[in-house]
């Protein structure tokens, strides 16, 4: 079995058991607080009829581990079990039988999560907005400062809880690497469940919802009275350019992301400086259009908005506060504007 997964699951301290796989004949289970991940295979201890724990950190040392009667192996090595902990121990999870929604296409799903993934919250104490916003229709995620949102995403869905509204986990770096050609994503009222297969072991991936209630973001959105800028290819290299000359500063100069100015008045102008460190870029693209529009945005949140292709920029003095919106073919994403 590959133990690339399991270096995902960050460290218990307050719950020791979760530190460590549960092993029984032809299963392995890992138990989280919010998840949990089985994996069956006819290969792990098919022999044994008892069962053990191992802890993870041992197994996360090796590529591929082997599973055996009473203990596991890689290689020549031999990993012992633990034996102070009981099955009684672990959280309780239970499972549900109407699915909410059914993804029908789960890999334009998951490429619908890598677009807007970025936007959102990577702040721990900020739990509500750590996964992503998922209604059935539209997928969103947010880190209180900007706003990326995906949709015209195909599912199936239970009629009688449409409109009910799910915040799920991120899973895309536990199922990143393996082989998706079997892949199932079904969402229930209280957990996600992703299945998928790899070298002969089936993997079911367990993830409690965060059941908290969005904000109205459509109302964000509002088409009125807004001027689009809409960036050809050749412009659209050239401004990715711009933002990567930008980030090379932050990284030779050691200094946080320092904001850009977006200037718009008959063109359209990049200007970002850092004064301190003797840093100052600034390039100018032919546009015709009005109104003025005079606003600063951090260049990080605009680098990444700039993920996809056929990019529009909406803007307006009037609403929002000043805030910029990016719409391409598969996503759109609003970014709140930052002191200079």
């Amino acid at each position: 079995m590959k133990t690339k997964i399991l270096k995902t699951f960050s460290e218990n301290t307050t719950f020791p058991i979760l530190n460590h796989v549960y092993i029984e004949k032809n299963r392995i289970t890992l138990n989280q607080l919010d998840c949990r991940l089985t994996i069956e295979s006819n290969e792990i201890a098919p022999n044994f009829d008892g069962h053990y724990f191992l802890e993870i950190k041992n197994l996360t040392k090796f590529k591929e581990v082997e599973f055996l009667n009473g203990y596991a192996r890689s290689g020549k090595v031999k990993i012992n079990p633990v034996n102070q902990f009981e099955l009684s121990e672990l959280p309780i999870f239970k499972d549900e039988e109407k699915p909410f929604f059914m993804v029908e296409d789960p890999k334009s799903f998951l490429k619908k999560i890598n677009l807007i993934k970025h936007a959102r919250s990577k702040d721990e104490t900020r739990y509500n907005i750590q996964g992503f916003f998922y209604n059935g229709l539209d997928l969103v995620a947010t880190d209180g400062h900007r706003m990326a949102t995906a949709t015209e995403i195909s599912t199936e869905y239970n009629k009688d809880t449409k409109e009910k509204r799910v915040s799920i986990h991120e899973f895309i770096e536990r199922i990143d690497g393996f082989n998706l050609e079997r892949l199932d994503i079904v969402i229930h009222e209280k957990f996600t469940r992703v299945t998928w297969y790899d070298a002969g072991c089936h993997y079911v991936l367990d993830l409690m919802n965060n059941d908290v209630q969005y904000p109205d973001w459509k109302r964000l959105f509002n088409n009125d009275n807004k001027t689009s800028i809409h960036l050809h290819n050749g412009h659209l290299k050239s401004i990715r350019e711009d933002m990567s000359l930008i980030k090379k500063h932050i990284k030779t100069s050691g200094v946080r992301e320092p904001s850009f100015k977006l200037s718009i008045n008959g063109t359209m102008k990049i200007h970002a400086n850092d004064k301190e460190n003797g840093f100052e870029y600034e390039n100018e693209y032919q546009y015709s259009c009005t109104p003025e529009f005079n606003q600063f945005f951090n260049s990080r949140y605009f680098r990444e908005a700039l993920n996809d292709e056929n990019i529009t920029l909406k803007f307006s003095n009037i609403h929002h506060n000043g805030a910029l919106e990016i719409y391409s073919r598969d996503k759109i994403e609003l970014i709140m504007p930052t002191r200079a």
